[in-house]
């Protein structure tokens, strides 16, 4: 071995160990990388409070992808007669591949969650279905569609309806949200 080849094998080998420990405590869910900008918080919103889902190169996980592809992809170049310089060169060209490659697969997985939570706010205006009848004084149950997901909330009719019970199935409109209870109206 060459002493190229005994840097790669030092760089290789450390962060190999260090990427099996992360992948191995992300299985369990005890290593969550801190891949923030310098001086963001956890808590990182757009002004609508939805968490904003951003591209990082530089993070723990992606500089660790880096160092083991470099150092993998450095011995195999050696060992199949390319020279120093030329190893060099691709080892850093793979390796930055990698970094960009995982900071890529986590931002399209970042994209994929989400919080679970919804605004009922967001139902005014939309039409819904009867799901248990309802008039102005007996509440029923209204299923509608809210930041795309189907939800069902007690309803009661609008005292602005001129149909004062409505049957199950019946397609109404959500005029207004009070106490997280839907007032609708058959006037669509």
């Amino acid at each position: 071995m060459n002493g190229l080849e005994h840097i790669y094998w030092y760089i290789a080998i450390p962060a190999s160990v260090i990427l099996s420990f992360q992948l191995i405590l992300s299985i369990f869910g005890l290593y969550h990388s801190s891949d923030l900008h310098p001086g963001e918080d956890a808590n990182s919103h757009d002004v609508s409070g939805h968490d904003v889902p951003h591209f990082q190169l530089i993070s723990v996980r992606n500089v660790v992808a880096f160092f083991a592809m470099l150092g993998w992809s450095g011995i195999a170049l050696i060992h199949s007669g390319f020279g120093p310089i030329l190893t060099m060169f691709l080892s850093v060209v793979i390796g930055l591949f990698a970094a960009v490659a995982v900071a890529g697969l986590f931002l399209l997985m970042s994209k994929l969650a989400t919080s679970g939570n919804y605004d009922i706010n967001n139902a005014v205006g939309k039409i819904g279905t009867v799901y248990l009848p309802t008039s102005p004084r007996n509440k029923g149950k209204v299923n509608v569609a809210v930041d795309g997901r189907i939800v069902e909330y007690e309803a009661l009719v609008s005292d602005s309806s001129p149909d004062r019970a409505v049957i199950v199935g019946t397609q109404v409109k959500i005029e207004r949200v009070v106490n997280n209870v839907l007032y609708i109206t058959t006037q669509i």
